[in-house]
């Protein structure tokens, strides 16, 4: 799964990647952020018939918010889709059709149990750029309420080192795969394919330590988060 994550570039840097996006500057979370956090503003990247396949940043909750929900509170419980659900479940299905994203990531955080019971959290990146494959939906409480984006985070099994820490992690993609995974021209079975191809590939060179368990603390947001966690002067990265 993924719980928490970090962007360590700024939004400038984040949007440069992109040619010729559209976005609102005001509109973005704040970046860098170093824990990010469930049901607090992520950014995430979008294309649609409107937008005549230009890309489009926007800010959504952390927190998949179904267009049919009574409430946002629904969004907690769905941070994250299983992405072996995402072509049958009655929630994923239309949305892996027209409302694919990406949401740009520097690093995400994952806590591996120990003998202990405690749990020893990591951070783990890819040297390269890389994003969370995502969807997302609109909702609002009623007719006169303004519309509230909300996105979740695909996941699958974990492999490669990444099993080693946690069972499941996200899905990830490359510059390379996001314009097929983000075009509404390419097919869902075929959008998720390529997708989990990409992530398996990845996973292979993910870089992996130990953190300190200030991550554990929502009100924690410094660069010191993702320094490798020392114990009387060793390194415990893996």
């Amino acid at each position: 799964m993924c719980g928490r994550f970090a962007v360590t570039e700024s939004a400038n840097e984040i949007i440069s990647r992109f040619k010729n996006p559209r976005f609102d500057l005001a509109d973005f979370p704040i970046y860098p952020s170093f824990n990010i956090a469930p049901t607090t503003p992520i950014t995430i990247v979008t294309k649609s018939e409107k937008d005549q396949g230009q890309v489009r940043f926007s800010s959504a909750r952390w927190g998949l918010v179904p267009s049919w929900a009574d409430s946002l509170n629904i969004g907690a419980r769905m941070i994250n889709a299983r992405s072996e659900k995402a072509l049958a479940g009655p929630v994923y299905k239309d949305l892996m059709k027209t409302r694919r994203c990406i949401i740009p990531v520097s690093a995400w955080y994952e806590w591996q149990q120990t003998e202990s019971g405690s749990k020893q959290p990591y951070a783990i990146k890819h040297p390269e750029d890389f994003y969370f494959a995502g969807l997302y939906d609109f909702w609002r409480q009623d007719a006169k309420s303004p519309w509230q984006i909300s996105a979740t985070i695909l996941t699958q099994d974990s492999v490669e080192d990444a099993a080693k820490i946690h069972e499941r992690m996200p899905v990830m993609l490359n510059s390379k795969n996001v314009d097929p995974w983000l075009s509404l021209e390419t097919p869902p079975t075929e959008s998720l394919e390529l997708a989990l191809n990409c992530s398996k590939t990845l996973a292979a060179s993910l870089q992996i330590w130990k953190v300190s368990t200030r991550v554990n603390r929502v009100s924690e947001n410094s660069k010191e988060l993702l320094e490798k966690y020392e114990e009387d002067g060793l390194s415990l990265g893996i």
